[in-house]
């Protein structure tokens, strides 16, 4: 994997480009490749030089992609989570307050609410907030959200043991984790789509051992400039292939190009020529040059899509035809 390959990410703060060796330098500063791998990363957790971890090219990219299509700046808004041993995937995960500044948006939302599940004497009893008495035996968390219409709230409980860890941060705030994780987890199970910013990228889509989560240690670059200039049905667009889906039920396939205007992203219901191999393995293909043309279709909300007419890759000229058939449907 290309780990210089740039990723365009547009978010609520306005549009960046990162490579993954760039967002590895943001979290885990001088980082190097472990001896004999070409994809492997090891450092040190910032400010615990005795801790090592690892992180992976494939993880980093997966974080990019992730951030591009959720709308995320990774830097502020994700957490990248290193692993133990280098036979170990590393991950990452959103942040808990970008869940609940997404949350405030819902239709009809009033208000949340979390606390503590402790054994208290014989009794089960629950604290408001995450702070236990003395003498509780804290055996998980739960959290609740309030919703206009709805005959009594949307409410998540979580045991301890399931989450609670050896990390530092888990020692240390362990009610507090514990009510958070509580709140992420009743969000995600009734708003799956709430950490999607667009909606319309949704609708188009069909912990590690190391017990730490790494935040960028280093100031946000300044975001490049984004072009106004449009794409034009009909038209040749050429440049590097970001993102490639291939078509599931009836659900759109999807290419994204970085081209110099920036991200075009087209549909397709049949593939193309080009992507007919039967043994061809598509995500291969990302890094790679191509060229795509396409033609506008309005849904019946009156939404314009754009659907991909022609496509290759590897190659500068462009092709006589790669047709990609009448769609059977919009995208969503």
């Amino acid at each position: 994997m290309d780990t210089q390959l740039a990723v365009r990410i547009e978010s609520e703060g306005g549009v960046l480009t990162l490579t993954p060796m760039g967002l590895l330098e943001h979290f885990l500063p001088g980082a190097k490749l472990v001896s004999g791998s070409t994809r492997i990363f090891e450092g040190h957790v910032p400010g615990q030089p005795d801790k090592q971890c690892f992180v992976q090219a494939e993880a980093l990219y997966g974080m990019l992609m992730e951030a591009r299509e959720k709308h995320l700046n990774p830097i502020s808004s994700m957490y990248l989570i290193p692993s133990a041993a280098p036979d170990r995937p590393a991950g990452h995960k959103i942040k808990y307050d970008v869940g609940v500044q997404r949350a405030r948006r819902i239709p009809g939302f009033l208000g949340m609410n979390m606390g503590l599940l402790v054994q208290r004497g014989n009794a089960i009893a629950e604290t408001a907030g995450e702070i236990a008495l003395d003498g509780d035996r804290v055996l998980g968390a739960w959290a609740e959200i309030y919703i206009s219409g709805l005959p009594r709230p949307l409410r998540k409980e979580i045991s301890k043991k399931e989450f609670a860890g050896t990390s530092k941060i888990w020692n240390e705030k362990g009610g507090f984790m514990l009510c958070k994780v509580a709140v992420d987890h009743l969000l995600r199970l009734n708003y799956p789509t709430l950490y999607a910013e667009a909606e319309r990228m949704e609708n188009l889509t069909a912990e590690t051992e190391a017990g730490v989560m790494l935040e960028s240690v280093l100031p946000d670059e300044p975001p490049p400039a984004q072009s106004a200039a449009p794409f034009i049905a009909e038209e040749w667009y050429t440049g590097t292939l970001t993102e490639i889906i291939p078509r599931v039920n009836r659900k759109a396939g999807r290419i994204v190009l970085d081209t110099a205007q920036g991200l075009l992203t087209c549909f397709f219901f049949s593939r193309p020529d080009a992507l007919k191999k039967e043994e061809l393995d598509w995500t291969s293909l990302v890094g790679s040059p191509a060229r795509m043309s396409f033609t506008e279709r309005e849904d019946k909300s009156g939404k314009t899509w754009r659907y991909m007419k022609e496509f290759t890759f590897g190659v500068v000229d462009a092709p006589a035809s790669a047709a990609t058939g009448a769609p059977e449907g919009d995208p969503a």
